[in-house]
């Protein structure tokens, strides 16, 4: 679906099929994939699209997700941005995901600044699984980079959910719940 389909509750009838990405750790096994590429009949790879209903599930492209995030968060990056994260939450004023990103700065000094075999090293070791929301009322996406990102935006909404920062890199599963 594009962003307008999707915002309007009209999808694209087309069938798909999702592929695992080979070296990502699905985090969510439960209910099925959590990162994923999708393929058309044609079979191409499903790139340029902002989501994709399959077998009862919301994904979210993660090009769609940096094209559409809020704009404090546009240095985030990922080295698979055509591939997709299911949304694991949902209510009506929030889709809750997890996808894995890193600092794009972060990532080119680290490539640039150290050389090409450690510096590649480095900068995979940089990507984290991180949070997203997509807040409907703003039509857009937050990233939650870290911790101290992830208390802001919940003060406003639900104060009782403010995690205690040990690290600067929040528990998923404390922000799941």
């Amino acid at each position: 679906m594009t962003k307008e389909a999707f915002l309007n509750k009209k999808p694209v009838i087309r069938k798909v099929w999702p592929i695992n990405i080979i070296g990502i750790k699905n985090t969510v096994q439960e209910t099925g994939i959590q990162s994923c590429y999708f393929y058309g009949s044609d079979r191409q790879k499903i790139t340029d699209v902002f989501a994709v209903p399959y077998k009862g599930h919301l994904y979210f492209q993660l090009n769609g997700i940096f094209e559409n995030c809020n704009k404090n968060d546009r240095n985030e990056s990922s080295s698979i941005h055509n591939s997709f994260a299911r949304v694991i939450l949902g209510g009506g004023n929030y889709f809750y995901t997890e996808a894995p990103l890193a600092n794009a700065w972060a990532q080119g000094f680290a490539r640039g600044g150290i050389g090409a075999a450690v510096g590649g090293a480095l900068a995979q070791s940089q990507i984290h699984g991180k949070g997203i929301v997509w807040d409907f009322k703003n039509q857009e996406f937050n990233i939650f980079k870290n911790c101290k990102i992830y208390n802001e935006f919940m003060l406003e909404i639900h104060p009782e959910g403010v995690l205690d920062c040990k690290n600067k890199h929040q528990n998923p599963y404390l922000v799941r719940k």
